[in-house]
């Protein structure tokens, strides 16, 4: 009962830290792409663009570097998408060689993309939303075993040695913390893959 608890608090704080960094690390990156589509439409050359955004958001920074030192760029951007919240740099990298080996316009590219990733966005955001109500109640049900004990102390049994010193309490137990957990894992797997 108090491993479920633990489990279920320890596993969403860190669920939901990481959640807010990549979170952070995607509203960087589409206003990185705002200010680089603004720059390259007012005519910067690419690599000025590209140093300009580097400065909203750091993940564009050895993109940046490259583009200064006439390396590779979408490799460069590429490899930045590999960190959690950058997969909107793989785009980019895109559109980058795209406007390298074609000639296409990297401002409409860019703005394209940038309205496509707030898009996206916003999305991502109703669905966090909609599957708030859904998430508290799985960690409500978590907790619940530890007030069902509390409950039987407060009625005069000792449910813990019952739990813990008979065969039937002991399956109970096993039974009750294998079934909390999957369903833990269940509810998250759904939550995370709609």
């Amino acid at each position: 009962m108090v491993i479920t608890a633990l489990a279920a608090a320890v596993t969403h704080r860190t669920k939901s830290r990481h959640r807010t960094q990549a979170t952070h690390k995607r509203t960087q990156i589409i206003e990185a792409c705002d200010l680089l589509a603004a720059d390259l439409t007012a005519g910067r050359p690419p690599r000025e663009a590209l140093e300009g955004a580097a400065e909203a958001c750091p993940d564009l920074r050895p993109a940046a570097a490259a583009a200064r030192l006439g390396g590779d760029v979408p490799a460069v951007l590429h490899l930045a998408a590999e960190t959690p919240g950058a997969e909107a740099l793989k785009p980019l990298a895109a559109a980058w060689r795209v406007s390298d080996h074609s000639g296409a316009a990297l401002a409409t590219i860019v703005t394209r993309l940038a309205t496509s990733l707030r898009a996206d966005d916003s999305l991502t955001r109703q669905r966090t939303t909609n599957l708030a109500a859904a998430k508290s109640t799985a960690r409500l049900l978590a907790v619940l075993p530890l007030f069902a004990t509390l409950l039987g102390y407060a009625l005069g049994a000792n449910p813990l040695a019952f739990l813990t010193t008979t065969l039937p309490g002991a399956a109970c137990l096993t039974a009750g913390t294998a079934l909390s957990l999957t369903g833990l894992h269940w509810t998250n797997r759904l939550a995370t893959n709609p």
